[in-house]
């Protein structure tokens, strides 16, 4: 019953790209073991309409849940699919209320991040930049030389 409540007020976002992935992303906030399906199904989404806090009050915490997942292919997933949504948010001040949900899971990324994961969490934090951190949110690593890393 919660969670069609839940559902029926998420598909209230106004936002097209989305909502087919309502009912998934309502059923992941419920259940964390589906993140890695949940992410990847919207990483095979192209994104075309401009998002607006409703939208981002549904995906930031699958998102979020994303990049601490233990797959590095999930992190790597949940990076691309908030740097791409990002170039779709037309007003920073809305991004501004996601950023303390969001930078500390990018900065640690559940532990050590992969290094393109750390590329694309500075490059988000890049375009973000017209939403500055407040003091206590955690800044990004600087780049460091990634010629020395094995894979992992």
């Amino acid at each position: 019953m919660a969670e069609d409540a839940l559902v029926a007020a998420a598909m209230c976002t106004g936002n097209k790209d989305i909502e087919p992935f309502v009912p998934t992303l309502c059923s992941c906030v419920a259940r964390p073991d589906e993140i890695g399906e949940t992410v990847e199904k919207l990483a095979a989404t192209t994104f075309v309409q401009a998002v607006e806090p409703p939208a981002m009050a549904l995906m930031v915490p699958v998102l979020s849940r994303g990049l601490l997942d233990r797959a590095t292919a999930t992190k790597r997933k949940a990076s691309v699919i908030i740097d791409n949504m990002c170039k779709l948010v037309t007003e920073p001040r809305f991004a501004k209320a996601f950023l303390p949900k969001l930078r500390p899971d990018l900065v640690s990324g559940g532990g050590r991040i992969q290094p393109s994961a750390a590329a694309l969490a500075r490059r988000l934090a890049t375009r973000w930049a017209g939403c500055p951190p407040t003091a206590s949110t955690p800044q990004l690593p600087p780049a460091r030389d990634e010629s020395d890393l094995c894979a992992h």
